[in-house]
């Protein structure tokens, strides 16, 4: 008696791809017979271990429904593990489900099962790029840059800087089919935000990646900001705003018209000699100045003896009196000090 609990076959021949699951329970068997009682059923030679033979439905009231080989009540046969799963065929689903979703996008692919069987699927599309299902949990995943996309079977891990960098990351997952077969669904993993699961017809095949609901663009999530470098020991960091106040002293003014003081500097701007700097007043001294802060033109002291405004006096430039001309001495005919 054959007590191994085969749940998975092919129909057709045992070389097939087209995947069998059996129904667990005996109303459902029922229903899958006659639905494929024109078919036969073989333990697949694309599945580990499987020897290649014809087998048949079991009906059981004290346990699953499972597949059992032909002549194998009195025999002993070979034939891989005693147990073949659900999970056994996902390769096998998942190539059904990417066919079928590829002739909706209007694009055909090649299909090939890498070692060891049931590890993976490859699709190379008819324009050269390829899609790989990486479908075995115990193995790392290969982030082959020649791969168009990698998309990740039920359970397989990704380490989260992975998943940080890339910014995403395509899932599927099967779901049993009341009367035997299995659905598959596909859902795009975004970092902090989980998957988001959705039907293979809502998935788009772009130029540039698959396009889902949760990914409708294909930019990747931007990296994380870098931590701030810390200060230096004891410094501290300004933050310096533009001020909304005037221009500074150091701007350069409009032209005056000669004899016209200088509103920044109370200079006169009698056109002298640029090649000497102007002077300030200070109690009876003189002093040289910058001229940054004067505007263009004005290169020499105010002349209170040659028409410039006199203490006490207001300007139109100035609102109140200049102050120091008084005690500034008198400079003659508008010559400059030293000159």
């Amino acid at each position: 008696m054959d007590r191994r609990l085969i749940r998975t076959a092919v129909f057709g021949s045992p070389e097939s791809d087209d995947p069998a699951l059996c129904p667990e329970t005996s109303e459902e068997l029922d229903a899958f017979r006659l639905e494929h009682e024109t078919v036969t059923i073989w333990c697949g030679t694309l599945f580990e271990g499987g020897c290649g033979r014809q087998l048949m439905t079991r009906r059981c009231t004290d346990k699953i429904c499972h597949f059992a080989h032909y002549g194998s009540g009195g025999g002993v046969h070979q034939c891989g593990p005693k147990e073949r799963g659900k999970d056994s065929a996902d390769h096998l689903f998942a190539k059904a489900h990417l066919a079928s979703w590829l002739r909706t996008q209007h694009t055909d692919a090649e299909f090939t099962y890498p070692e060891p069987l049931g590890s993976a699927v490859l699709a190379r599309l008819e324009d050269g790029r390829s899609l790989l299902v990486h479908l075995d949990r115990s193995r790392p995943v290969a982030w082959n840059s020649d791969t168009f996309e990698t998309i990740l079977g039920p359970g397989v891990p990704i380490a989260p800087d992975v998943l940080a960098q890339r910014g995403y990351v395509h899932r599927v997952r099967f779901r049993d089919r009341d009367g035997g077969g299995r659905t598959m669904q596909f859902g795009s993993e975004l970092p902090g935000q989980g998957t988001t699961w959705e039907h293979t017809d809502d998935v788009v095949l772009s130029s540039r990646g698959l396009l889902t609901t949760a990914r409708p663009t294909v930019s990747p999530a931007p990296a994380p900001a870098p931590p701030p470098t810390p200060a230096a020991a004891g410094r501290e960091i300004v933050t310096v705003t533009p001020s909304a106040a005037g221009p500074s002293p150091a701007a350069w003014q409009p032209d005056l018209a000669p004899g016209h003081c200088c509103a920044s500097t109370r200079r006169c701007a009698s056109i002298r000699s640029a090649s000497r700097p102007p002077y300030e007043a200070s109690g009876n001294s003189s002093k040289a100045i910058r001229p940054h802060a004067m505007r263009r033109g004005c290169v020499s002291p105010c002349n209170a003896g040659s028409g410039g405004w006199k203490t006490g006096e207001s300007s139109p430039y100035h609102p109140g009196p200049l102050a120091g001309t008084a005690d500034r001495p008198s400079v003659s005919g508008g010559s400059e000090p030293g000159g």
